[in-house]
This record gives C-alpha cells, sequence and structure tokens, in this order.
C-alpha cells in the first residue's frame, strides 16, 4: 500500500495554476529553482538572519534604542472576580477562583493537526489518565466535542461531517461517478491507486439526484490512513492539503477559481498562483468543517491548564487554532461539589440539599427580563449602553444581559448592589502585556539545541484591584445547624415548610436564616412565603394597648371559661386546650398562656386606625425590602370606609393574629422591635465591606425608629418571661434555665380557615404545574380553595419566638412549621412542633451544646471553614489560587 510521499502531480498542478511539488522538495514547498528564485531566495535568507537576531534580542531582554511597536504587543486582561463573602468570623462562604475553557476553532485546527490523537492527548491530560488506559468510546465522546455540535450523533459513534449548503462539494452525474472511484481508488484518474479512502461517502441531497461529502474526521485524518497514502512521516497539514487539492480537482478548477475572482476583485489579476491555490484549498475547507469557534471544555484547573500549555508548546498549536481563557467560576464551602443552581427549592427528601440558599445563586435573564430591564437602563441610564457599538446599542445590552451571568438572587445580590456604588464600582482587572508569538518547531529545535530554554514572551504584568470581601452577619456552623433542624422537622413532622431565623437583638444582625421544604416549588420562603402568625401577634397587640396606657399588665379581664370561649353578636370564638378555667385573670397572665378571649378584649380598647398604624410602623403589610431577590409584602387589612375595621370581625381576629399574613422576615422583626425595647431596626445581613487593609467601611446597627415606648415593651418581655416558665412555653424551657440568665417565649398556633385549604395541597399542586413549566391557572387556584386531600381535615401554622440572654448577649429565634401532617391528638400546638428544634438551635446559637446531655445531634456537627486571609497586596501574576481552599491541601 504505502504510495509515494510525494506523488506526481504535474498534470494536476499545471490545471490549478502551478506545481504543487516535485521531486526531492519537501512538503509544502515547491520544487525546482531559477535564479530569479535563487536571488530571491538569497535576499530572504538575510532578512531572515537580520530578522532572527533581532528576535533573540528581544526574547533575551535585550531591547534596541527605538524599543516596540505598542501595536507589536498583546494585552491579556484577567477576570474581575466577584466578592469573597464571608460569614462573621471570616470563614468562607462564597468565592471566584480562576478556571479556564479551553476553546477551539475545528476549521483551523484540524487543518494542522490529527484530530484522534490530539483529542486522547487532551483526555488523558485533563483526566490524569495514561493515554494507553482511554477507551476508544471514550476518546471518540471527548472528539466530538472538539467538533461541530450535532444534536443526533450518540456520544463513542464516529462523529460524521455533512456538507450543509454546498457551492463546490455539490455533484451530479457523471461527476458522482468521478468522485466515487477517487473514494475507492484513494486517487485521482490517472494516478496510481493508493487504496480505499476511509471516513468519506457520498449522500444524496434533499432535491434532485444531487450528492454531497458525508466524512468523518477521525477516520480521513487519522495518521494510519495518511501514511498508507502518502509515506510514513507524512505531516497532518500535508495530508489536508492534499485532499483538498483533489476535491479542488474533483470540483472542477475553473468554478472554484471563478468565485474567488469575484470575490477578489481587481487584486486577481495580481495573484501568484501559489496564492491562488492556498485560496482555493481555503474555500473548499470552509465548506468542510465549521470556522465558528466552540468551546469544547469547561472550569479547567491551573494546573491541568498548564499542563495542556505545555502540551500546545509542544505540538505547535496556535492560539487561533485552540486556546484556554480565563474564566471565574463561583464556588461555595456549605455546598456539595455537584451543586447546581436552580430558580427551584431541594427539599427535605433529596441529598446533598443546600444550607445556605441566603447566599442565593448566579444565573443569566431570560430574553424577556433582559428586554425589560435593557429598556428601564436605557431610560434611567443610558450612559450604560455601549453606543460605540456596531450594532443597536439596546440590541447589544440584551446580548449581555442573556448572555453574562450575573448574582440573581440571595447574599450574592445584595454583594453586587453595595458594590455597585462608589468607591466599589471602580475594580479594574489584572492585566499582562506579551510579544505576539508563535514558534514554529524548527524555531524551538534552534534554542533545544543549544541547550537553552524557550524565552518567555511576558513583557510585564499589572495586579488588578484587591479583590473585595463582603464580611457578613451569619455564622457559618449556626447556618448549617439551623438548616440541619429544620431538615429534621420537615421530615419528623411530615410538614409542607419548615423556616427558622436567628438574630441579635440588640444590633439586629441575621445569625442564621434558612427554610427546607417537602415540595419543589420557588423563591426563598424566609421572604416570600406568608402565613397567619397567630398568637405570636398578641405580643405586639399587647405592646400597643400597653403603650396607649388603656390596660396594665394587673388589669383583670373576664376569661369567659363557663362559656368556653367568648361570644361576639354572632361569632363564638373558642379557646385551645389547656386554657385557664378562672373567671379572671391578668392581662399579664392572658398574653402568657395566650387566652383568645381574653386579648380580644384587649385588642379592642386599642382603636382600629392606631392599631393597624403600630403593626404598619412595625414593618407588617410591607415589603421589608432586604435585597436578596422578591418580596412579598403580606397582608394587612385596610380600615373600611369609616375608617376602622370590623369589631366582631376584623378587630377581634386581628387582636388574635388571624385575618392578616406576614413573612417570617416581617415576624421576626416586629417581635424583636418589642423584646428590643420599641425601637424598630431593619435586620441585616451585611456586617463590613474591605478591599485591602486600607479602604473598608464597617456596618454600625443604624439608629432605629421609635415605635413604641420602652416601658410597655419591657412590661411585654415580663409577660413573655413568665410565658416561658408557666404559660405555653414551659414545657420548651423545662431543663434549660440553669444554662440561661434569662428566657422568654412566645408560641403561635394558627388553624387554617376551611375556605383557605391545605397547604399540602397547594404546594404540591404548584410543584407538579412547575414540572410542566407552567403555573396554576385560576380555576386550579378556586379548586384547591377548602381542599383537604392531605389526609386531615384541619391544617395548623406552629410557631415559636424564643429569646435568650447568657452573659449580656441576647439572642433570638423564631422558627414557622406549615402543616404539620405526622402530629396526634393535641401536637400540633408551637410548643410541641417547634419548640424543640427552636430551644436546639437556641443552645448552638449561645454556643451551648444543642441537647441538655451534652450530645451532639449526628451528622450536624459544624463545618470546617477557611479564613479568609488578610487582605495587603494585590502581587501582578500571582495566580496561586486553590479551586477549593476549604477542602485542605
Amino acid at each position: 500500500m504505502g504510495g509515494t510521499r510525494q506523488p506526481d502531480t504535474q498534470g494536476r498542478a499545471a490545471r490549478l495554476g502551478g506545481r504543487r511539488g516535485g521531486t526531492g522538495s519537501g512538503p509544502g514547498f515547491d520544487g525546482g529553482m531559477g535564479p530569479a528564485v535563487a536571488a530571491g531566495l538569497m535576499v530572504g535568507l538575510i532578512l531572515c538572519a537580520v530578522a532572527l537576531r533581532a528576535g533573540m534580542s528581544r526574547w533575551t531582554g535585550q531591547w534596541g534604542a527605538d524599543g516596540e511597536s505598542a501595536s507589536d504587543q498583546r494585552e491579556v486582561t484577567g477576570f474581575t472576580s466577584a466578592p469573597t463573602i464571608t460569614d462573621r468570623h471570616g470563614r468562607i462562604l462564597a468565592m471566584s477562583v480562576p478556571v479556564y475553557a479551553l476553546s477551539l476553532s475545528p476549521q483551523s485546527m484540524w487543518r494542522s493537526h490529527t484530530p484522534e490523537l490530539m483529542s486522547r492527548t487532551i483526555l488523558s491530560i485533563l483526566t490524569d489518565r495514561p493515554v494507553e488506559s482511554l477507551s476508544a468510546w471514550e476518546t471518540r465522546s471527548f472528539l466530538g466535542q472538539l467538533l461541530e455540535h450535532d444534536a443526533r450523533a450518540r456520544p463513542g459513534e464516529p462523529r460524521a461531517l455533512t456538507v450543509e449548503a454546498p457551492r463546490f462539494l455539490r455533484f451530479e452525474e457523471p461527476q458522482t461517478s468521478v468522485v466515487q472511484e477517487w473514494i475507492e481508488r484513494g486517487a485521482l484518474e490517472g494516478q496510481p491507486a493508493r487504496g480505499a479512502l476511509r471516513g468519506v461517502r457520498l449522500v444524496a441531497l434533499d432535491e434532485g439526484d444531487a450528492c454531497t461529502i458525508q466524512w468523518t474526521p477521525e477516520s480521513l485524518l487519522s495518521r494510519s490512513l495518511r501514511e498508507e497514502q502518502l509515506g510514513e512521516g507524512t505531516s497532518a497539514r500535508y495530508w489536508v492539503d492534499h485532499l483538498l487539492d483533489d476535491l479542488t480537482i474533483l470540483v472542477g478548477p475553473a468554478v472554484v477559481h471563478e468565485h474567488l475572482r469575484l470575490r477578489a476583485g481587481d487584486k486577481w489579476s495580481s495573484l501568484a498562483a501559489s496564492q491562488i491555490r492556498v485560496r482555493s484549498r481555503d474555500a473548499i475547507w470552509n465548506e468542510l468543517i465549521d470556522c465558528q469557534y466552540r468551546v469544547a471544555y469547561k472550569s479547567i484547573d491551573a494546573r491541568h491548564a498548564q499542563d495542556l500549555r505545555v502540551m500546545f508548546a509542544d505540538q505547535a498549536v496556535s492560539p487561533y487554532q485552540m486556546k484556554l481563557e480565563m474564566q471565574a467560576r463561583r464556588t461555595y464551602a456549605l455546598r456539595s461539589k455537584d451543586y447546581q443552581p436552580s430558580p427551584f427549592v431541594q427539599v427535605a427528601s433529596m441529598a446533598g440539599h443546600d444550607p445556605i440558599a441566603v447566599l442565593g445563586n448566579w444565573g443569566r435573564l431570560d430574553s424577556t427580563s433582559a428586554v425589560a430591564r435593557a429598556v428601564r437602563t436605557l431610560d434611567a441610564q443610558p450612559g450604560d449602553l455601549n453606543w460605540r457599538s456596531l450594532r443597536d446599542p439596546l440590541d447589544d445590552l440584551m446580548d449581555r444581559l442573556v448572555n453574562e451571568p450575573r448574582p440573581m438572587s440571595g447574599l450574592e445580590l445584595l454583594a453586587r448592589d453595595y458594590l455597585d456604588q462608589e468607591p466599589w464600582a471602580q475594580v479594574r482587572p489584572s492585566t499582562m502585556q506579551a510579544d505576539p508569538r508563535v514558534l514554529p518547531r524548527d524555531r524551538r529545535n534552534m534554542w533545544t539545541n543549544l541547550g537553552l530554554a524557550i524565552p518567555s514572551d511576558l513583557l510585564g504584568a499589572e495586579g488588578g484591584s484587591l479583590p473585595v470581601e463582603v464580611e457578613t452577619t451569619l455564622d457559618a456552623p449556626l447556618q448549617v445547624y439551623l438548616h440541619g433542624q429544620l431538615n429534621e422537622t420537615v421530615i419528623r413532622q411530615g410538614a409542607v415548610l419548615a423556616m427558622g431565623i436567628v438574630l441579635d437583638t440588640t444590633s439586629g444582625e441575621v445569625l442564621a436564616v434558612d427554610a427546607v421544604h417537602a415540595y419543589r416549588i420557588s423563591g426563598f420562603a424566609p421572604l416570600r412565603h406568608t402565613f397567619t402568625p397567630g398568637s405570636t401577634t398578641k405580643a405586639l397587640i399587647m405592646a400597643a394597648a400597653l403603650d396607649q396606657g388603656v390596660v396594665q399588665p394587673d388589669d383583670l379581664f373576664k376569661t369567659f371559661a363557663d362559656q368556653e370561649g367568648i361570644q361576639l353578636g354572632s361569632r363564638h370564638i373558642s379557646e385551645a386546650r389547656g386554657a385557664p378555667k378562672e373567671p379572671e385573670i391578668t392581662a399579664s397572665l392572658a398574653l402568657a398562656r395566650s387566652v383568645n378571649a381574653v386579648m380580644v378584649q384587649i385588642g379592642a380598647l386599642v382603636p382600629a386606625p392606631v392599631l393597624r398604624d403600630y403593626l404598619q410602623r412595625l414593618g407588617l403589610g410591607q415589603r421589608p425590602g432586604v435585597g436578596l431577590g422578591p418580596e412579598a409584602p403580606g397582608y394587612l387589612p385596610a380600615l373600611d370606609s369609616k375608617g376602622s375595621w370590623s369589631p366582631h370581625f376584623t378587630h377581634a381576629s386581628i387582636s388574635m393574629g388571624h385575618e392578616l399574613s406576614v413573612s417570617l422576615w416581617q415576624m421576626a422583626s416586629a417581635l424583636a422591635s418589642i423584646v428590643r425595647g420599641g425601637e424598630r431596626l431593619p435586620l441585616r445581613l451585611v456586617r463590613a465591606i474591605r478591599q485591602g487593609p486600607e479602604n473598608g467601611i464597617g456596618f454600625v446597627a443604624p439608629e432605629g425608629e421609635r415605635v413604641l415606648g420602652e416601658e410597655a415593651c419591657d412590661q411585654v418581655r415580663v409577660m413573655m418571661e413568665s410565658g416561658a416558665r408557666e404559660g405555653t412555653g414551659k414545657s420548651v424551657t423545662k431543663g434549660h434555665w440553669e444554662d440561661f440568665d434569662l428566657l422568654l417565649s412566645k408560641t403561635g398556633t394558627a388553624q387554617r380557615v376551611r375556605t383557605e385549604g391545605c397547604l399540602h395541597d397547594e404546594h404540591r399542586a404548584l410543584e407538579e404545574a412547575a414540572a410542566e413549566g407552567r403555573s396554576l391557572t385560576r380555576a386550579e387556584r378556586a379548586q384547591l380553595r377548602g381542599s383537604r386531600k392531605a389526609g386531615h381535615d384541619n391544617c395548623y401554622t406552629s410557631s415559636i419566638c424564643l429569646v435568650g440572654r447568657v452573659e449580656g448577649r441576647e439572642l433570638m429565634t423564631f422558627i414557622v412549621v406549615e402543616d404539620p401532617a405526622k402530629r396526634t391528638a393535641w401536637s400540633h400546638f408551637g410548643s410541641k412542633v417547634a419548640g424543640p428544634p427552636a430551644m436546639r438551635v437556641l443552645r448552638m446559637a449561645m454556643g451551648l451544646s444543642p441537647e441538655l446531655d451534652g450530645g451532639q445531634i449526628a451528622g450536624l456537627e459544624a463545618p470546617s471553614l477557611p479564613v479568609a486571609p488578610p487582605q495587603t497586596s494585590a502581587a501582578a501574576g500571582n495566580s496561586e489560587v486553590d479551586e477549593q481552599p476549604w477542602r485542605g491541601r
């Protein structure tokens, strides 16, 4: 088989307009040298020697007096990292690490390199496996990523490329027979047969009897085939050019040249035969393979990237063929390695669920959202548009919004909003200046023969801005522990949802906040989900009444125990199990034991407009504006046309915590305002922002808004302490008093009215609709009203607010559990459902053992997280960044 390395092609060369090669000349060089050519070659050698000397001076750092033109240099810009996010103790929660994407131009790459060999070599480097251990299936699957995308291709099968809409490679009889003979013989008519060409065949086009080429790069461009055809040592480039010259003849040089002449215009007459031959090859190659760059592999770490660079240099891979592009990958210390952002929450039964959903995600805008935001930007901030773009600046912005990842929710979004402000907006990336250089093999051999290393082309580098560090108020181990307790509660109680928050009542700093669902729905529940707060609202009602002076802690009120509740016109309000049997009790005891009849009477003493104003100023009925993403405003009934509420219904219901809805964040903020002494502080998640040792700001608790008098709130605190000792919270605090200086509690148990339906039914329907990519219709929502498919007649929201003080530090935890289904009689109360996890979380937050016996709950140990290093300077060129620093070295 074998054949000659350089076959006689004089007749074919003449038809191409120049000689392709002669005996005795190397691949890619023309044979035969006339006097003019020899003289030209001599001049060229002299010029090459001058250039070589200048090049050697350049690589060794010896610069001429005139220096180097700036246009001859290339500048590489590094990525601008997103801020590092830490917890309150400096433990890293999120950070950006440099990774690399492997991109290539299939057209340029496979013109000079062997697909099967390169794909096997690259895959070996990326997987840290010997080349010999890679199977043909693995290599072919990876090679598919290095070729044109084909949705029909199956992994492990050779990728076949079909010429689409051919301009040249369109054959009809009798051309079809000639092309088929060329495939079978491996040679044109009149040439010695070399053997069949593997990996190429004719396929019919959709219209008429015309055919085109379908080919498999793995086979047709293989080393074995080219050496069978043209001899051992034939280069990949020479083999491809040989095939393209044959195809040019099969198409007809006149056809190709006419097309090239029309494109070249007046320049055609000045083109040499060799230039025409090169352009002919390019025209045919453009039809055979895609010319667009594509990303073949993402998230390559620095070590593997360096190994690839060494391989690129060894194989003379040019940047226009294949290159590594630096990118930033967002990594999270508390999330599993295979965590994938999703608009849908993870549920309790899922393995590897997200313990820090408050951190949020990065993502891309959909086209509809991108259009809306671009239009808003055009109206409000036209300077942000790229008016130098050759296309419509609005379209340019929309494309960027769709294609560029950005913080979409959570602390990631909040940090971005902070850093969009001065001076943080002035962040610059690192840059590197280098000489442009593509060093062919023969030039590299010169340095090797001299025993010298190939000099670097780096001219200089400049470090970018120091990374920005956003220190949050969160405590990472506590966040993980809270998540574990909520997860266990959902499973143990058969609940739809469990939410919790831990905060410092003095400063309003949030130490942990999370939610765990039983169904996959979207949104961060502590801000999106609203619920009926029930008896926890009674602390707010009591504070308002005390502040108005309409009641005192020792005032006596009837309990109507003999009537099993209070009658308000046509409405009867009953009591929960365990209500006091005394005919009269004090206001203080009424809050401690959560007596509906007394709280209705106390609430009625405060005029509706005044009571509503108190609740509104405490944050109910309005979005809190935290900055983590979408928020629900909740529901606070408006006053009627008479400027009041229905006394027997709306006013009475609100006095018990019904006929209004709140989010976890809203209710926690309102209760913290009472415990704090009547000042409302916005709950906050950011403590400080730093950039280097000198540039930074620390956030301090802002001055609060006085909503209630301190005396009234102190009286409520005494009542909540009584509730923890002898009221509805005594079963929760029993045995824990020795570890605390003070404990306060307020429980809540709200029964959903029949027209509301149970959350199990609603969230199951939402999950099913989301799986189908749609929202619930109005008719479907109507069917859910009053639904009891969950298997129980009564549905409840169980909650508890616990406050503890140890050595002057006072923390509050608030936990809400929606629709617990696994319950027995009287086990649905807030003290029974939410109380135990709330007490364990409070103890953990205080640095105590979560359990009274001192034992840890299995699987909920605090994680070991890295601490952000002190910021000093941004050293240029320092790229030693551990991809997963929290895993240790």
